[in-house]
């Protein structure tokens, strides 16, 4: 999938979207920065990118995203992505075969028509997400973004390992902020914090 991304973005006209962090290979430093992301973005191509909160925690994405906002680039996160995909203009779109491996191929499509639903979608996401220099902000409920969908996982009955996998973040992180919840929320068991989640309009 990397390989094709390559080529459509340097095709580019206008404008790249990106889900997922994966696409972003950190240069050893500026100088060096002969990737693909410094060619758009030096064609004036605008790059838009939303990655996953877990972003945030590593400190070689952060440096990517740090090297490509000096470009022009623009990241914003969100708790949950549902599959890495890449729209190229307003006509070509990448997505994964298998959104957990993305090295078992890609779908292209073409067509302005055929990717109309995978722009609306960008779109939404976009406008949710908070940008990557800035702290995620809490609800009205104290709740952070990714706090918000661990519940709505564990209220859908997901496994520790499945939100882990969802959420992009370890194992130990999600047992801790769910032990948090539900000491949060006085449940003893998940099902419990469940039924707490929604008597207080957390869900």
């Amino acid at each position: 999938m990397h390989t094709r991304l390559r080529e459509l973005c340097g095709r580019a006209a206008k404008e790249c979207r990106i889900f997922s962090s994966s696409y972003v290979q950190l240069p050893n430093s500026v100088e060096q920065g002969n990737q693909w992301e410094r060619v758009v973005a030096e064609r004036g191509i605008s790059i838009r990118a939303v990655h996953q909160d877990s972003f945030r925690g590593d400190s070689a994405e952060l440096g990517a995203a740090r090297w490509l906002a000096a470009l022009g680039g623009r990241i914003r996160t969100v708790p949950v992505l549902p599959t890495p995909m890449a729209l190229v203009d307003e006509h070509v779109a990448l997505v994964p075969l298998d959104p957990e491996d993305a090295t078992r191929g890609a779908l292209e499509l073409n067509g302005h028509e055929a990717v109309a639903a995978l722009r609306t979608i960008f779109e939404h996401f976009w406008v949710t997400a908070t940008p990557w220099d800035e702290p995620a902000q809490r609800d009205g409920e104290g709740l952070s973004p990714r706090e918000r969908d661990l519940l709505r996982l564990l209220a859908s009955g997901f496994t520790d390992e499945s939100m882990c996998r969802k959420l992009g973040i370890s194992l130990r992180t999600v047992r801790r902020a769910v032990a948090d919840l539900m000491a949060r929320l006085g449940a003893h068991s998940r099902f419990e914090a469940g039924v707490q989640a929604v008597r207080c309009g957390w869900l």
